[in-house]
This record gives C-alpha cells, sequence and structure tokens, in this order.
C-alpha cells in the first residue's frame, strides 16, 4: 500500500480540501485522476501519504460538530 485513500462526496469537496489545505500549509498534490478516480493527494505532518477520492457510493452520517460542512466531510475508507 502506498497511499490510504478517504471517500468524500464529489470533486467539489475536493476543490475545497485543496483550498483547505493550501490556507493550512498542508503538502498536497493537484486533483488529478487516479486509476479511474478524481483524487487529491496529500500528507500529514508526519509525511504519511493520503488522498481524498471523490466517491458518493454508500451511506454518510455527518458530524454535526465539524468545522468542515457537512457536504464535504469525510464519508470513509476509499478504494
Amino acid at each position: 500500500m502506498t497511499r490510504t485513500g478517504f471517500r468524500v462526496a464529489s470533486e467539489e469537496s475536493l476543490k475545497f480540501w485543496q483550498h483547505r489545505f493550501a490556507m493550512l500549509g498542508i503538502r498536497h498534490e493537484n486533483i488529478a485522476e487516479q486509476a479511474g478516480w478524481m483524487t487529491l493527494p496529500f500528507e500529514d505532518h508526519e509525511g504519511q501519504r493520503l488522498a481524498l477520492v471523490a466517491d458518493n457510493a454508500g451511506e454518510a452520517h455527518a458530524w454535526s460538530e465539524s468545522p468542515v460542512p457537512a457536504e464535504h466531510q469525510i464519508r470513509g475508507l476509499g478504494p
């Protein structure tokens, strides 16, 4: 495994996160298609390789206390 993926609802969510990462100084790449999925690769502060993947499949349960709007929250582990 080279990267852990997390599902978000849409490409608009990827754009939301790309902007948020830029504002917070989080290392990230550009949104791009990888293996048929629109993906936003990034790294956490320890250098762990992660990605957000636009995949609206399955149920999602938004956390009401999150600073992230419900439509852009992480929905679960991704492909």
